[in-house]
């Protein structure tokens, strides 16, 4: 935290991360590794677990590091566009530098704190908490309360004049963005305190493993780093929110959303659905979002 508003920004990252990652990570940690005590000897236990050491920290920033320069050539999503900050120049350099200072000291933080608390990860748990999340994920989207409503309406008010001046301004330091720039919950410092926070205490009282760690993270880490790389072929919006890292005002969150709100980025009258444009029609009455397949994503003209 280094300014007045940059607390206020991070209390409300947290809002939105507790109710669909934050809630079902730790519910299903304590329910796994507790179930898992009655049906295992502890001597297998430690045996299936993984130790927070140096090893570990300099290979998962090793690994980081090395994702981040893959995806400077192709993504999942195709190849990756050829622009001043993925380019071998000094400007990438500063991506790759500041990327890291601003991503990455949540884990140096979160990592050292572990390794000295002589914290291991269980991984019978963990690799059973991987699928039941997203089946845990899923069910309170539907039936409790959504992400991207969430998201957006956080995101829109970290830009909000002086607020986003505190805190949200250092993801959009440099005028683009790479897969340096993206961390698991997209931003980095000081807008993730509260969720380091978090994540310190669970894991230093109660020997929980931390979110930021758990094998779902690790797979939204992936897309994360995905959604800021400007891809060669934007199809689907997969340039929606590389292009918020340019236009700052526009793009705040999912495609719709910005279409409905009218924070749209000129380019979204074209994909904004896999398959599908999408249409904003405003009438006295009501507003209504008209959805029409697209021969761009892959069907007939």
């Amino acid at each position: 935290l280094i300014a007045p508003y940059s607390g206020f920004v991070s209390l409300t990252a947290l809002i939105v991360w507790l109710p669909v990652i934050f809630v079902p990570h730790y519910f299903l940690s304590l329910l796994t590794q507790n179930g898992i005590k009655l049906l295992v000897a502890q001597s297998w236990l430690d045996y299936c677990s993984l130790p927070v050491n140096l090893a570990l920290i300099l290979g998962f920033f090793v690994a980081d590091q090395m994702l981040c320069c893959f995806m400077l050539f192709y993504t999942d999503e195709g190849k990756t566009a050829k622009t001043p900050a993925t380019s071998l120049n000094g400007r990438l350099v500063r991506h790759m530098g500041y990327g890291f200072l601003n991503c990455k000291t949540y884990f140096v933080v979160l990592l050292f704190y572990l390794r000295n608390n002589e914290f291991r990860v269980e991984l019978i748990s963990w690799a059973l908490t991987f699928p039941l999340f997203f089946f845990l994920f899923q069910f309170l989207q539907n039936h409790v309360c959504h992400y991207s409503p969430l998201f957006y309406l956080q995101h829109r008010m970290a830009h909000l004049p002086l607020v986003y001046e505190h805190a949200h301004k250092f993801h959009h330091f440099l005028h683009d963005t790479t897969a340096f720039d993206a961390h698991f919950f997209g931003t980095g410092a000081p807008e993730e305190w509260c969720a380091l926070m978090v994540e310190l205490w669970l894991a230093g009282k109660f020997g929980i493993c931390p979110v930021t760690l758990s094998a779902a993270m690790f797979f939204i880490e992936w897309s994360n780093k995905t959604g800021h790389v400007r891809k060669a072929h934007d199809r689907d919006g997969g340039n929606h929110h590389p292009d918020h890292h340019t236009l700052h005002r526009k793009n705040f969150g999912a495609q719709l959303l910005d279409l409905y709100f009218g924070t749209c980025a000129p380019a979204l009258a074209a994909e904004v659905a896999v398959g599908f444009r999408a249409h904003k029609v405003v009438t006295a009455q009501e507003t209504v979002l008209r959805l029409q397949p697209s021969p761009l994503a892959g069907g007939k003209d």
